[in-house]
């Protein structure tokens, strides 16, 4: 399999070291010109069976694997967009030789027409012959051409992108959403037991319980809502302050207990 553009001689034969990725025309009817036009060719492609070569076409012509971008897959499998087409040109290492006898062929053709339509005879080198220029009106209209049909390309690529990147603003406020309901979600049940919890400990208390902080700054509520607990059940208040729950001790319960005058009888 060969490059289809002129000047690219990149293959898959058996004695070629890189392996290409090619690409077969399209069917859509504007497309394939575009795609023709490209490969600048004085002959007739068989669109049915030529194909171009990865080198020619710009990283926005494939699709995006957003799994991949993510890094929820190792696997990167590049497409086609359905409307790509090739737009980077390549430099040819050496002119194909396929080319060069053409031009060899044409030049000796001349050679024998001038040489049986003139008079005399004159000896006339091979290099000095050249195509018959162009006339100055089929130039202007020949680069219009060209400058539309760039344009257009440039255009198409364009609205490639933009297309692209309204589909991924798309998918980011759709993930957004889902975030956002999330957390609502999580944050319902949370409220719904710190409301069930401030009936047996003090707003500093259950704020506390929610950061794990070990610094217990008492204030008079908390030693209040302690004391009314543990007269309820000692041994359930021993309970919670072993597994951890914002309690004063039961010594800080009887040091504020005489301090304000309570009369509490402790087990």
């Amino acid at each position: 399999m060969r490059c289809a553009v002129f000047g690219c001689n990149n293959n898959n034969g058996k004695n070629v070291a890189t392996k290409w990725r090619f690409f077969h025309f399209p069917k859509d009817k504007v497309v394939v010109k575009q795609w023709v036009h490209f490969c600048r060719r004085t002959d007739k492609i068989n669109v049915k069976n030529a194909c171009i070569c990865e080198v020619h076409f710009a990283p926005e012509a494939f699709e995006r694997n957003l799994q991949f971008e993510m890094g929820l897959s190792s696997r990167n499998p590049t497409k086609l967009l359905p409307s790509a087409f090739p737009t980077l040109t390549t430099a040819p290492a050496e002119t194909n030789e396929r080319q060069k006898r053409m031009e060899s062929r044409s030049k000796k053709e001349m050679l024998t027409t001038i040489l049986k339509n003139t008079a005399s005879v004159e000896v006339i080198q091979e290099d000095e012959v050249r195509e018959a220029p162009q006339t100055a009106g089929e130039e202007v209209i020949d680069e219009k051409d060209e400058k539309i049909l760039h344009l257009e390309t440039e255009i198409q690529m364009l609205n490639s992108v933009v297309s692209t990147l309204n589909k991924c603003k798309n998918e980011q406020l759709a993930e957004i959403k889902r975030l956002k309901i999330s957390i609502i979600t999580t944050e319902f049940p949370r409220n719904n037991l710190e409301q069930k919890l401030s009936c047996i400990f003090t707003n500093g208390q259950i704020e506390k319980l929610r950061d794990g902080n070990k610094r217990r700054n008492w204030k008079e509520e908390d030693i209040a809502m302690s004391i009314t607990l543990y007269s309820t059940s000692p041994k359930a208040y021993k309970l919670l302050r072993r597994n951890n729950f914002p309690l004063p001790g039961v010594r800080t319960l009887q040091w504020w207990s005489k301090k304000i005058g309570a009369r509490y009888q402790y087990k």
